[in-house]
């Protein structure tokens, strides 16, 4: 029963979903065979460190 324990944990997100998370940065959809793969928000953050 431990693997259905950790399915029901388990909460997939579509891709509007997901982009609301953040407002900033950039969206991508990482793609494997032209179907979508992943989804990934990239933020580049530049200055002096």
């Amino acid at each position: 029963m431990l693997a259905r324990q950790l399915f029901d944990e388990i909460n997939l997100l579509s891709a509007k979903e997901f982009r609301s998370l953040s407002s900033e940065g950039q969206f991508v959809i990482e793609r494997f065979l032209f179907m979508p793969k992943s989804y990934l928000i990239i933020n580049v953050i530049c200055g002096d460190f």
